[in-house]
């Protein structure tokens, strides 16, 4: 491929299908015909264009997760013999994964809450103490 010239209209495109929260960047970029890196090099001295990025994949990340409810909460196939376990641990695959997913993309947003305390007997201890200070 010879150098990428993306025009207002392509890049419009790759920003509303990355806001979708569909399709990974890689994917899309190749539907459209060029390398990720390219785009991501062309976002890197664009800086509206960075912060239309940004915003995309914020919005993409907030329905990812609200795809998250659609799978906890769709009824599953039932056959002769009831619900099949295979579809059962394939959906549970898809949660994790989509979960794992998110928490990787935004630890701050999507990640596990880490809560750190002492015991009420010995509290945690701050201590600040300047670089080349004397240590006591």
């Amino acid at each position: 491929m010879g150098e990428l010239i993306l025009t207002p209209e392509l890049e419009q495109e790759v920003i509303y299908q990355v806001g979708l929260g569909e399709k990974s960047l890689r994917a899309i970029c190749r539907e459209l015909g060029f390398s990720h890196y390219a785009f991501l090099n062309h976002v890197r001295e664009n800086e509206q264009l960075a912060n239309q990025y940004t915003r995309a994949k914020e919005i993409g990340d907030d329905l990812a997760f609200d795809y998250l409810r659609e799978l906890q909460t769709m009824e599953p196939e039932r056959g002769k013999f009831g619900v099949d376990p295979g579809w059962v641990a394939w959906k549970r695959q898809q949660v994790d994964t989509l979960k794992w997913e998110l928490s990787k993309r935004n630890p701050r947003k999507y990640g596990e809450a880490l809560k750190v305390s002492g015991d009420p007997e010995q509290p945690l201890e701050v201590v600040i103490r300047r670089v080349g200070a004397k240590q006591e």
